[in-house]
């Protein structure tokens, strides 16, 4: 039995190294070159496009505010 309970701990051991080092090898990877990227220059004519939502068409009151509810 203390042989079971020497070889478990062993193992726990061997796949905490092996988390340890999967972990390092992960923190070492996340270092990526940053890519600068310049904002554009809209003139003063142009205008954002403009976002058209449609208006949901209601029979009576209470359907239109349960519309309204969904909708937000």
């Amino acid at each position: 039995m203390i042989t079971q309970v020497f070889n478990r701990m062993n193992d726990v051991r061997d796949l905490c190294e092996k988390r340890c080092e999967q972990l390092r090898q992960l923190a070492k990877s996340s270092c990526r070159p940053v890519q600068r990227v310049h904002p554009l220059i809209l003139s003063q004519t142009d205008s954002p496009p403009l976002l058209l939502q449609p208006t949901p068409i209601a029979t009576n009151t209470n359907e239109s505010a349960k519309i309204d509810r969904k909708q937000r």
